[in-house]
């Protein structure tokens, strides 16, 4: 409930927009919390509900390089020292991550959307992720084929390239069966192939069910396609929701589940530098 900065992975230098209250994100002033200031420290967070209980650096895809920090207890997400975990610091290695619930257990490497080029590290045994060699899965290597991955737990069986956010112009991989994520041919789903238009998606569980444009982080400027349902995430027109289209204004989305209800502006990791449009 606010005026002018989209929430996540949104403005990324807009400092001094007081937040009243952002349910079950955050209660503070003047920093985007996910994906957001990534250099800003020093706000002082007093209670960020579900998600940190910390001293000025913004949770995920935010800070890739401030270590030092310690995080007391951050709900639900990770319990370690000095880095961030989601989308985070891409290239610090060695730091030993004791339990970070629900996410991992392993060392030097964030997981989501983390080092995008390193290989070689072996992961013992990433809870409700990945059981693999080498690849960081979420926003990883975008660039590295030919691994083969024996076993992705609710997440992929397939051949050679990162699901999420991952390689993005890879087409010509043939997906035999992702589990709770899609049934497909030479798309990366989340985050992946910006521009690929004309694949029909005949049924993406739990995620989809379009015509040729990727769902999240995906084609930024592909406007006119009529979603019909999308489970669970929108029911609208023309415009890709979670980090989407940065730019697009006019929308008027009428019901987004479980997501927004407002005029013009994406939420998620959408519009980075328009401000003035007030969310309702």
């Amino acid at each position: 409930m606010r005026n002018g900065i989209a929430i996540l992975d949104a403005h990324r230098g807009n400092v001094g927009i007081t937040y009243t209250q952002i349910y079950s994100d955050c209660m503070r002033d003047g920093i985007a919390i996910l994906d957001a200031h990534r250099g800003n420290v020093g706000i002082t967070y007093t209670q960020i509900d579900s998600a940190c209980m910390r001293d000025g650096i913004a949770i995920l895809d935010a800070h890739r390089g401030n270590v030092g920090i310690t995080y007391t207890q951050i709900d639900s997400a990770c319990m370690r020292d000095g880095i961030a975990i989601l989308d985070a610091h891409r290239g610090n290695v060695g730091i030993t991550y004791t339990q970070i619930y629900s996410a991992c257990m392993r060392d030097g490497i964030a997981i989501l959307d983390a080092h995008r080029g390193n290989v070689g590290i072996t992961y013992t045994q990433i809870d409700s992720a990945c059981m693999r060699d080498g690849i960081t899965i979420l926003d990883a290597h975008r660039g590295n084929v030919g691994i083969i991955y024996t076993q992705i737990y609710s997440a992929c069986m397939r051949d050679g390239i990162a699901i999420l956010d991952a390689h993005r112009g890879n087409v010509g991989i043939t997906y035999t069966q992702i589990d709770s994520a899609c049934m497909r041919d030479s798309i990366d789903i989340l985050d992946a192939h910006r521009g690929n238009v004309g694949i029909t998606y005949t049924q993406i569980d739990s995620a989809c069910m379009r015509d040729g444009i990727d769902i999240l982080d995906a084609h930024r400027g592909n406007v006119g396609i009529t979603y019909t349902q999308i489970d669970s995430a929108c029911m609208r027109d023309g415009i890709d929701i979670l980090d989407a289209h940065r730019g697009n204004v006019g929308i008027i989305y009428t019901q987004i589940d479980s997501a927004c209800m407002r005029d013009g502006i994406d939420i998620l990791d959408a519009h980075r530098g328009n401000v003035g449009i007030t969310y309702t």
